[in-house]
């Protein structure tokens, strides 16, 4: 199952990754009830057999489809705070990093998220993953689509996360479903190669993606916000785009009732 789901289907390897977690280190013949979470997966994968038998035309994969990697044609620049995700969008043709078209900012709302309010550092892999998220939600609200895309970051677990799709269960679970629902709807998918962005020796790339999204707010450092800092045509927000609410409702599990 994890192999056909990292090479034949990636988009289940998050389900895949579920089941294992039930299972690891036990023996063949011990018997187990799974939980909720393992009974979903087994759920998502029957149903993903018989649309691959009903739907053998979008969901099948050739020998030369497995075999050819899609060439990259945006970077996608990202960074997050228990506060706010930063995405910036770049045109990338081969090695060559392009112009920046978009940039998006969201502040997490301390009244409806636990772990913002907390300031709880255990969540900040998976604020991270969820900034990965939200920037292909902008990407395909911008009308790319059969495309894949370079990141590039700071948080080595994001990077892994969404470049490999082996998940850590729990926390990151919804924005893998995400990330795995819009590759089958639209063919935008991550790149298996991306650029870790060294502290040290990366320190615009990183202050950049830091300020993005902090949104100028890095403590007793006098900056200019990004409202000032880029052109508006540039900008995705709350108030521009408010269907970025419903993605973090969904792919978030510490949203308050």
């Amino acid at each position: 199952m994890c192999r056909y789901s990292a090479t034949v289907f990636p988009q289940l390897r998050p389900f895949a990754s579920e089941l294992f977690s039930e299972t690891r280190g036990l023996k063949r013949s011990i018997k187990k009830e799974l939980g909720v979470g393992a009974k979903s997966a087994v759920f998502a994968w029957r149903a993903f057999l018989c649309l691959l038998t009903t739907r053998p035309r979008r969901l099948r994969r050739s020998l030369p489809q497995l075999l050819t990697l899609v060439t990259p044609t945006v970077k996608v620049n990202f960074d997050a705070s228990l506060r706010g995700l930063g995405v910036r969008l770049f045109h990338l043709s081969g090695t060559t990093c392009g112009d920046c078209f978009s940039v998006t900012r969201v502040p997490l709302a301390v009244d409806r998220l636990n772990f913002a309010r907390e300031n709880n550092p255990a969540f900040q892999g998976a604020v991270e993953l969820l900034a990965v998220t939200v920037a292909l939600f902008v990407l395909i609200r911008l009308g790319f689509k059969d495309t894949s895309v370079h990141l590039e970051g700071d948080s080595t677990s994001a990077l892994t996360w969404a470049a490999t799709r082996c998940f850590r269960q729990g926390r990151s679970f919804h924005s893998a479903c995400a990330q795995m629902l819009l590759s089958l709807n639209s063919g935008v998918s991550v790149s298996p190669v991306f650029s870790h962005l060294s502290v040290r020796d990366s320190v615009v790339a990183n202050y950049d993606a830091d300020l993005t999204s902090r949104g100028g707010d890095t403590g007793d450092m006098e900056v200019v916000d990004i409202e000032n800092r880029y052109p508006e045509e540039l900008l995705v927000s709350l108030n521009s785009d408010p269907w970025i609410v419903d993605v973090l409702d969904v792919c978030n599990r510490e949203v308050q009732e």
